[in-house]
C-alpha cells in the first residue's frame, strides 16, 4: 500500500449544514492518519440560488464529495451532476 502522507493530496468536499458538526469534528484524525487535506465548501441542500449545493458544481465547483439531505442528492443526480451509482447513504433517522 502506496502511502499519501506528505504527497499534496487533496479532497474537495461540499456539504449542507445538517452534517457540519460531526464533519467538522472527523477531519483533524482523518487528516492526520491519510496526509490529505480536506478543502470544504458549504451550502444549503435544495434550491438553485447561489448559496446552494446544486448552485456551486452547477457554475464550475470541481467537488470531489457531496454530503448533503436525501432529497437535494436525487436533484443532483436527477440534474446529472451526481453520478447515480456513487451515493452511499450515511444517516437514516426515523420520524415519530
Amino acid at each position: 500500500m502506496t502511502s499519501t502522507r506528505d504527497s499534496g493530496a487533496a479532497i474537495t468536499v461540499l456539504i449542507s449544514g445538517d452534517f457540519e458538526r460531526a464533519y467538522f469534528m472527523a477531519i483533524p484524525s482523518f487528516e492526520q492518519e491519510t496526509g490529505i487535506k480536506i478543502e470544504t465548501l458549504s451550502g444549503a441542500s435544495q434550491g438553485r440560488d447561489p448559496k446552494t449545493i446544486r448552485y456551486q458544481p452547477d457554475h464550475g465547483a470541481e467537488v470531489d464529495v457531496v454530503i448533503l439531505s436525501n432529497e437535494g442528492l436525487h436533484e443532483l443526480v436527477d440534474a446529472r451532476l451526481i453520478a447515480e451509482g456513487s451515493i452511499a447513504e450515511l444517516v437514516r433517522r426515523q420520524m415519530i
